[in-house]
């Protein structure tokens, strides 16, 4: 399997030789009309799938104008549907992935939703340490949703003063030392938001590459006491309108601060930057926050896990290096513009097939898989419009449902083996194993085959997938496979696939539903090797 998981990772032939051809003569993407195949794999990257609708819009518009629109389509939210519903039925963490789902399959703002789905598993909590907490998960991620495209400093600011966040990574309630009690502040949030937020264990160059001492050896960005006196920044805080720092109410709201509860003696962080004695909360939060958002690490850092989220797992250190120059300016002196820095990620040469390295592309996450199904084949809402199943097992993953703070999957995994050895990297694929394969498999089988609108009595509690668009084409079997590979895989299905899926329409009897027939192709693809790699 690993073998196969490693060709797959390679460009195909008819995406290569594309490559080529741009190679020759460069032609930028962002203001020209684009082929049916390029829309569907900039679809493919920037949102949860490609539908017939958009490729068709994307073509008839350019990228330049498509990433404008996606910029102001109005944003999807999920705590005020919680609300209003909870108003008349409850609600429950169920209702909240079935919103999360409904947004995916249906919402007009896909980048902006496809960029926060990316940044839920950098600046991760879970709902796994969060109890039934269901407004504020809903509300930490409508923050990622709503500064997607806004600055990376406001948003690690946002984060920081999230009670959620608080909960989880325990700042909530943290209290200055007292010698008394023999006890210190809580090191948790200090030493995450460094380590998996914003810069990593060890100094970068601009391409991501690590920063060698004399003897060879990567240097370390912080040690241990940097992360004690980080934790006096975080000391202090506690829920909003509460009556004492520990009598509150669970809520939303950002974080306030009990002044009496912070530390106020000078602290010494990254590098040696200083932050004064006798400040309050509020301005230490501030210096610290700078400080760590200035740090030459956070372009790259932050830079290459998007584009490990949104195109390609072994991107170039060159990729990598433009994207973070952007982070470190937009154009207009402003860093950390994440608008700036998605529209470098979508529109390098590396994402549009202009300058591509072998190999290229990333293991698609299994849930997306499921999203991808609906979306390319037209489900039709479920009766009451919002009931979507994310199931929390299937896919090993569901939205703010992490294992731990280091996400499903750690951005560094290696396959063991051959992937491995080459040096590369394929991070879902922690989490796409013999259980997995099978549990994603079988789910997808459910919800599409057993749930489209072609059966006598299609779901009523999901969204059935429609393929009567589709069924007319079972008369030519070769334009049926293309639109399933323009769909599904934008133009890059190899030959064997497509005369394996073409010799079973002609193999179909000539009796029995049409609608089935289809299906089965369908998922065909979906179990693919092919399938399981976006590129």
């Amino acid at each position: 399997m690993l073998a196969g998981g490693l060709a797959c990772l390679t460009i195909g032939t008819h995406a290569q030789a594309q490559g080529a051809r741009f190679a020759d003569g460069f032609e930028p993407v962002d203001q020209r009309s684009l082929t049916r195949f390029e829309a569907a794999r900039i679809l493919t990257q920037a949102t949860f799938g490609p539908t017939p609708a958009e490729i068709a819009a994307l073509q008839q518009s350019d990228l330049e104008t498509w990433f404008d629109d996606q910029l102001n389509a109005p944003i999807s939210l999920q705590r005020p549907f919680l609300e209003n519903l909870a108003n008349t039925q409850g609600a429950s963490n169920g209702d909240r992935r079935s919103r999360w789902g409904s947004i995916a399959i249906y919402g007009e703002d896909q980048l902006r939703q496809r960029v926060a789905w990316a940044l839920s598993q950098i600046l991760v909590i879970s709902q796994r340490a969060m109890g039934n907490d269901v407004f504020g998960l809903a509300e930490y991620y409508d923050l990622l949703a709503r500064n997607a495209f806004g600055n990376y400093r406001q948003l690690l600011e946002e984060v920081s003063v999230s009670p959620q966040m608080g909960r989880y990574l325990s700042h909530l309630r943290n209290r200055k030392a007292n010698p008394n009690r023999g006890t210190l502040p809580d090191e948790n949030y200090a030493r995450e938001i460094m380590q998996l937020f914003s810069i990593g264990l060890v100094k970068l160059n601009l391409d991501h590459t690590p920063m060698l001492d004399n003897l060879g050896q990567p240097i370390p960005t912080y040690d241990q006491n940097v992360i004690g006196e980080m934790a006096k920044i975080f000391t202090g805080w506690t829920y909003a309108n509460s009556e004492t720092f520990f009598r509150a109410e669970i809520n939303y709201l950002p974080m306030v601060c009990f002044e009496n509860e912070h530390e106020t003696s000078e602290k010494v962080l990254l590098d040696g930057a200083v932050v004064p004695a006798g400040q309050s909360c509020e301005e230490d939060l501030n210096d610290a926050l700078d400080i760590i958002f200035n740090h030459p690490n956070v372009g790259p850092f932050i830079s290459r896990q998007l584009i490990l989220k949104l195109v390609t797992s072994n991107p170039p250190p060159e990729y990598v290096a433009r994207v973070a120059q952007v982070f470190n300016d937009n154009g207009s002196g402003v860093r950390g513009d994440l608008e700036a820095v998605v529209r470098a990620i979508l529109f390098d040469p590396v994402a549009r097939g202009m300058a591509q390295p072998a190999p290229f592309g990333r293991p698609r996450e299994p849930l997306l898989k499921l999203i991808a199904m609906y979306r390319a084949f037209n489900a039709v809402p479920a009766p009451d419009g919002r009931s979507v199943n994310i199931p929390t097992g299937s896919y090993a993953q569901s939205p703010l449902f992490a294992p731990t703070v280091f996400n499903f999957y750690s951005p560094d995994y290696q396959s063991p083996g051959e992937i491995q050895q080459a040096g590369l990297f394929t991070p879902e694929l922690q989490i796409v194993d013999e259980g997995t394969i099978a549990t994603a498999a079988n789910h997808l089988f459910n919800q599409g085959w057993n749930g489209n609108t072609g059966q006598t009595n299609p779901p009523t509690n999901r969204p059935a997938v429609n393929v009567e668009d589709l069924i007319p084409l079972l008369d030519d079997p070769a334009v049926l496979v293309d639109e399933l590979d323009l769909r599904m895989l934008h133009g890059s299905m190899s030959a064997a696939l497509r005369q394996a899926l073409i010799a079973t329409v002609e193999a179909y009897p000539s009796f029995g539903n049409d609608d089935r027939k289809v299906y089965g192709l369908i998922h065909l693809v979906l179990i693919s090797p092919e399938f399981a790699v976006q590129r």
